[in-house]
Parts: C-alpha cells; sequence; structure tokens
C-alpha cells in the first residue's frame, strides 16, 4: 500500500505486510529507481529481515536480492538456522574467505 502522494515513483514509500508461515510480518520501504517496463528498485526494511535490503527485480520476472550484514550479524546462529538451501554453506565459506572465523 503506498504512503506517498505519489505512488510509483522513485522517492515513493510503501506499507508492505506478507504472510511468513503462520504470522503476518510488516515491512516498511522507499522505491529507488523505477524505469517501467524494465525494472523496480527498492529498499525495504522490517518483517524477518536482521536489516534493511535492497533489491532490483525485472519488472517481467526474475531478480536479484542483496542483504548487507557484518561479520557479526552473518555468524548468528539464527539467521543460520532461518537460511535453506545451503545458503547457511555458502555464507560461512565466504566469511571464511574474507578472513572471519566461523
Amino acid at each position: 500500500m503506498p504512503t506517498s502522494e505519489i505512488p510509483r515513483a522513485v522517492g515513493s514509500t510503501f506499507d508492505l505486510r506478507v504472510r511468513e508461515g503462520r504470522r503476518i510480518s510488516h515491512y516498511e520501504g522507499r522505491i529507488n529507481s523505477y524505469d517501467p517496463p524494465k525494472h523496480l528498485g527498492v529498499s525495504m526494511w522490517g518483517g524477518a529481515f536482521p536489516r534493511g535490503i535492497v533489491m532490483r527485480v525485472p519488472l517481467e520476472g526474475g531478480g536479484r536480492l542483496v542483504v548487507e550484514l557484518t561479520p557479526d550479524e552473518a555468524r548468528d546462529p539464527a539467521l543460520l538456522a532461518d537460511l535453506d538451501r545451503g545458503h547457511d554453506v555458502l555464507l560461512r565459506q565466504a566469511l571464511a574467505h574474507l578472513g572471519h572465523p566461523v
């Protein structure tokens, strides 16, 4: 749901509620880039994200999610337990490669 006067423009803000398992999570966000029909870029925070995220999504499908974490946040057992399909292993390998204790 848009929370600013111009709903689809760079700088516009929004509220998003998403069902995650049995609960409804609340996110807030801002549009960083909008170039129809090519892509939409947003920053979001709240809900299950330990920090804000930046997402650039092609409007025709697909997309890329970028999450910024400190090394301490990346080693958090709760975060690692929430990751699936081997992403926890990739995160640990990246930390080790960068010289951080795992």
